[in-house]
C-alpha cells in the first residue's frame, strides 16, 4: 500500500511539473515568416509575447501585402473601449501618446504607423520601451536580439497590395 501511494505522488508530482511548464510563458522575441513561390503568399511575424498574461501587453510586427503593422494584444480580458484613452509609449524618459484602432473582439489594438516606426526605431537602437494601454495593462518590451530578427522580418519579400493578382 505504501509504495502504490508513493508512486501515485511521483505521478501526481510528474503531472503538475509538466502542466506548470506547459503554463510558463516563452520570453524573449519570436520570429517566424512563410516563403512562397510565387511571392504572393509571403508574409512575416515577429512578436515578444506576453510575460504577464492577466495585465501584460503582447507587441506583434505583421508583414505581408498590406506593408508592415504592429499590433498590442491582451490576454485576460477586454481592453476597455474608452475612445479617448490613448496608448502611452514611454521610450527611455520621452513619454508618446497615440491613438489606436481596437480591433473586433476587444482584445488588439492596431498602432499607427508613427506608433509603429517610434517602436522599430527605438528597439533597434536599445533602447528602454515601455507600453501602457487602458485598462490597467502594460510591459516593459525588452530590445534583446530585436535588431537581429527585425533584419530578418525586413528581408521577407511580399508583394505590395497593388501588386497582388485577383
Amino acid at each position: 500500500m505504501k509504495k502504490k501511494l508513493f508512486s501515485l505522488e511521483k505521478s501526481v508530482l510528474a503531472l503538475l511539473f509538466l502542466f506548470l511548464s506547459a503554463c510558463s510563458s516563452k520570453t524573449g522575441w519570436d520570429y517566424r515568416a512563410v516563403q512562397t513561390k510565387p511571392i504572393a503568399s509571403n508574409s512575416a511575424n515577429l512578436r515578444i509575447p506576453v510575460t504577464n498574461p492577466f495585465n501584460g501587453l503582447e507587441l506583434q510586427f505583421l508583414k505581408g501585402s498590406f506593408g508592415t503593422r504592429a499590433y498590442l494584444s491582451v490576454h485576460a480580458r477586454e481592453i476597455p473601449s474608452q475612445a479617448n484613452d490613448p496608448i502611452v509609449i514611454v521610450v527611455d524618459d520621452q513619454s508618446y501618446s497615440f491613438a489606436t484602432t481596437r480591433m473586433e473582439g476587444g482584445q488588439r489594438l492596431l498602432l499607427p504607423e508613427e506608433a509603429t516606426q517610434l517602436l522599430i526605431s527605438a528597439l533597434s537602437n536599445t533602447q528602454k520601451v515601455t507600453i501602457a494601454a487602458p485598462g490597467g495593462f502594460s510591459s516593459v518590451i525588452s530590445s534583446k536580439k530585436f535588431g537581429k530578427l527585425y533584419r530578418k522580418f525586413e528581408k521577407v519579400k511580399v508583394c505590395e497590395a497593388d501588386q497582388v493578382e485577383d
